[in-house]
């Protein structure tokens, strides 16, 4: 507080014997408002602010003018000031969950949805599978059915949405029980299916997308252990490799996409039922290496940033958690875990620090928060018994403090939010009322500023739960988070764009 003999007139006859101070203090506001950011997890544009390089050049431009004691303390007030201005644009966050609106596909499902603008009408649209052969989109704001295609075989896996034959417009990818893979344009017109006398295994992993200079590839991985591409215009065969390490057994998992032998396009890393770990590269589909760190996998791979840049982790069913140097081949790190857990591990960073947290949940009902670097389990929640998780966890900032948050789906149709900090529930539970094996998506479905959670429960109805805040929002409205990641029962990623 500035003592009362400053007074305005001692503090007027200082400023017109020295300096203007108001001239300088004007000149000086812009810079001291360009603040060093940086964007929050969620996208809500929180502000992290440095002002020790500002304060410090200030001080000096002081120095030089010659600027009193008294002017500098209450310069520093005035930037005291802003600085609260700018801290308080973050507000902690009540939160409640709502059950916006049903509906229901006529058919059972465990996939994934897909969260995309398909007609570009500017709404989200919903596009799933089903198990009747059945590929539907809906208009998400509404739930109105847009269309529905039939294709000759279950849709086991989650859909994708991606421009495959580069005419400009994003087509749907299906890939179905029967190892065809079916092409669909946004008006739900059949553009192509790939050739069952190329690849007829059966298909439960969502294909990867690779983006080549010259063209799309469609990777596709079978139940039989065979993984094999295609071109994405006119789906011709390009290679296929029945001899991998990971590939004498059946494939649940999606391939994890990224570039590991550094020649500018991206390769394959996929996690087999026999307990291999093979790394692909994507344009022969030859094995770069091939590693084989513990039990079978159901899950899909996630790369994050664990005890190296770039890194993967993999989660078996035998409980066991791996964190791989993909470049290397080479085993960094293993955790034994209380049980074992056929969803894949979530990754983002928790604690603010160099590296990523994982979140995992297992069949013995528990949510936990794992710190590969510090090689423990930082919380654990316990939700009850017969309460076995299928669904992969996604992270969320839902009460804006700062940190992600985890969000859980249990089999027994439970919704969960928990503090990213402390592992605490941030809202009530909400209970779906139906079984739940696909993972939750993410986006403001409604456009009306609150995130959707999108759930497929396993007989078809699909539920749009609002994470209500107040006294904020805060997401842009129509903003897609998580468009259709994690995982199912299937071990579905998704590679959307």
């Amino acid at each position: 507080m500035i003592n009362k003999k400053f007074s305005t007139n001692f503090l007027e006859a200082k400023i017109r014997q020295e300096i203007d101070f108001r001239e300088i203090f004007r000149s000086r506001l812009p810079e001291l408002s360009r603040l060093e950011t940086r964007e929050s997890f969620t996208g809500s544009g929180m502000k992290k602010v440095r002002w020790s390089e500002k304060i410090s050049a200030f001080f000096h431009q002081a120095d030089k003018k010659k600027i009193t004691a008294s002017i500098i303390i209450v310069m520093i007030a005035a930037a005291a000031t802003v600085l609260l201005l700018v801290n308080n644009t973050r507000r902690i966050q009540h939160v409640t969950l709502n059950i916006n609106a049903r509906t229901d596909i006529g058919s059972i499902t465990t996939a994934t949805p897909l969260v995309y603008d398909i007609n570009g009408d500017r709404r989200l649209d919903i596009v799933i599978g089903d198990e009747s052969g059945n590929v539907h989109v809906f208009d998400g704001p509404s739930l109105k059915k847009i269309f529905q295609y039939v294709s000759a075989s279950p849709v086991i896996a989650s859909p994708l949405v991606y421009d495959v034959n580069r005419d400009g417009e994003k087509e749907i990818i299906a890939a179905c029980d029967n190892g065809q893979i079916h092409i669909i344009n946004r008006k739900g017109e059949y553009l192509y299916f790939s050739r069952r006398e190329f690849f007829s295994e059966k298909i439960y992993a969502t294909p990867a997308i690779i983006s080549r200079k010259e063209m799309e590839m469609i990777v596709m991985c079978g139940m039989g252990g065979t993984v094999c591409a295609i071109e994405g215009r006119y789906g011709l065969p390009l290679w296929k490799n029945s001899d991998l390490k990971a590939g004498h057994a059946q494939i649940f998992s999606s391939p994890a996409v990224l570039d590991i032998n550094r020649d500018g396009v991206p390769d394959l890393l996929i996690a087999s039922g026999n307990g291999y770990i093979s790394a692909l590269d994507s344009v022969t589909g030859n094995e770069i290496w091939f590693l084989k760190p513990g039990g079978p996998f159901k899950a899909s791979i996630c790369l994050g940033n664990f005890l190296s840049a770039g890194s993967a982790a993999a989660l078996d069913m035998e409980g066991n958690l791996f964190i791989i140097d993909p470049e290397k081949g080479s085993l960094l790190l293993e955790m034994k875990l209380p049980a074992p857990s056929q969803a894949s591990p979530a990754a983002a960073d928790v604690s603010g620090g160099k590296f990523d947290e994982i979140a995992v949940n297992n069949q013995l009902g528990q949510v936990m928060l794992i710190s590969p670097q510090n090689r423990r389990i930082i919380w654990t929640f316990n939700t009850s018994v017969n309460n076995e998780f299928k669904a992969s966890p996604i992270f969320f900032d839902a009460n804006n403090d700062g940190t992600p948050d985890v969000i859980a789906v249990s089999g027994g149709g439970r919704l969960y939010i928990l503090n990213g900090k402390t592992g605490e529930l941030v809202t009530r539970v909400l209970e779906i009322g139906e079984n739940v094996t696909a993972s939750p998506v993410l986006a403001d479905i409604n456009r009306d500023g609150h995130p959707d959670i999108l759930i497929a429960a396993d007989g078809g109805n699909l539920a749009v739960i609002s994470i209500v805040t107040s006294p904020d929002t805060l997401v842009t409205p129509g903003q897609i988070i998580v468009p259709g990641f994690l995982n199912n029962r299937q071990r579905q990623g998704n590679y959307s764009r």
